[in-house]
């Protein structure tokens, strides 16, 4: 199971469906896959959409890894949102506030984790990074909705703080309990096991290039981004199931590189926390004058599927697949 193999896989629909050539869009890993797809086909592709790139020269461990500095990169918006509901959160009024107090926060979660009943989950410090790190994903838990008055980022650093204080209501105990019941069963379909997300996630990671298999490779990384990541915790650097995969990849990746094909549109936002933009300009690095960057000023991970879409940059995405015209430059979207 490899980005390589499902790529072969596409391309057996496009013989199928009798095509000679395939117009592409994809986001996050399809990023990658677009990217190997195109090496593999390169005169099947007539125009490639990506969105949220991965660095192609950074697999496995190492695009992992990267999670901790996309965090840091999108931590300015988290922070302006934090001042801008200080009265909900109560994390400080100035972004220098904010950042002190919240990893204060998860650091007493860390050393007094707090059990509820309603979850085998601890909330924990790790429980408040990543689900902090999670609803970051998408401006939508930024903002209020008629349902929700209060934001979701803000309920759960509300409720986290009020669980670490001892006050926590039965609302904030309902609300972390399904934060953490929902994270296995999100996305599941009947007959699909909960973990089949994760695991497959991890398959292809694992099949597509060997993770170090040392344990003090990852406890020294671990120590070092703990330091300069905090708001991971080294967590993105740790062991996990590629580090003790049974089965070795089994060919090397295509590479990813020109073709002397300008048929490229790559798309990122300047704040991701998941693809990072430091990624997408490997992948423009990778493609050269075969792909156009164009960056926007706004965080989390998606461009099309921002709740407030980019003009600049939906407005290059439909002309290129509409009529085929690539910005004659990198552009940087306000």
């Amino acid at each position: 199971m490899t980005t390589a193999n499902v790529a072969r896989d596409m391309d057996g629909m496009r013989r199928a469906l009798g095509e000679r050539t395939v117009s592409y869009y994809g986001i996050s890993w399809g990023t990658r896959l677009g990217s190997i797809y195109r090496a593999l086909f390169p005169q099947t592709i007539d125009r490639m959409v990506i969105d949220s790139s991965v660095d192609p020269d950074k697999q496995g461990y190492d695009d992992f890894r990267s999670f901790s500095f996309a965090m840091e990169d999108r931590w300015p918006d988290l922070a302006k949102f934090g001042v801008g509901n200080a009265g909900t959160v109560h994390l400080g009024t100035t972004a220098r506030q904010v950042r002190k107090n919240y990893l204060a926060l998860a650091d007493k979660l860390d050393r007094h984790p707090v059990r509820l009943a309603e979850t085998k989950a601890p909330i924990n410090g790790n429980f408040l990074r990543l689900f902090t790190w999670q609803l970051s994903y998408n401006d939508a838990a930024l903002l209020p909705t008629a349902g929700a008055p209060v934001p979701p980022m803000a309920q759960l650093w509300q409720s986290a703080g009020d669980a670490a204080a001892g006050r926590a209501t039965s609302a904030d105990r309902a609300f972390l309990a399904g934060m953490a019941n929902d994270l296995v069963a999100h996305g599941s379909l009947a007959n699909v096991p909960q973990d089949n997300l994760f695991s497959i996630g991890w398959a292809f990671s694992c099949g597509d290039q060997a993770w170090p298999r040392d344990v003090t490779t990852y406890a020294r990384n671990v120590a070092a981004d703990r330091v300069a990541y905090p708001l991971t915790a080294g967590a993105p650097a740790n062991f996990a199931p590629c580090s003790a995969w049974a089965v070795q990849p089994v060919e090397r990746a295509p590479e990813v590189k020109p073709i002397g094909k300008r048929n490229v549109l790559i798309l990122q936002n300047d704040r991701d926390p998941s693809t990072p933009l430091r990624g997408a300009q490997g992948m423009r690095r990778a493609m050269g004058s075969d792909a156009v960057l164009v960056t926007v000023d706004a965080g989390g991970h998606g461009v099309l599927i921002h709740p407030k879409p980019n003009a600049c940059a939906i407005g290059a995405l439909d002309a290129y697949f509409s009529a085929g015209k690539l910005p004659a430059a990198d552009v940087a979207c306000s």
